[in-house]
């Protein structure tokens, strides 16, 4: 399968219209979660991958217990 290559106006567009529909429903996303969303849209990360390392912080950061 092709890397997509996204421009950065799409990119922002992209961004800011996943911010406007959590803001809708009440859910602000941490800033954390912007970023790697945005690293997922560049292509730096596989979704798969950014959810691998947000988890990893979360168990950093509250102790969770691993699977």
């Amino acid at each position: 399968m092709a890397t997509r290559v996204r421009s950065q106006a799409e990119i922002d567009r992209i961004q800011i219209a996943s911010n406007t529909a959590q803001q809708m429903a009440g859910a602000d996303e941490a800033p954390e979660d912007i970023a790697l969303r945005e690293r997922v849209l560049r292509s730096e990360l596989s979704a798969g991958e950014a959810i691998e390392l947000r988890l990893a912080e979360l168990q950093e950061q509250y102790g969770t217990p691993g699977r």
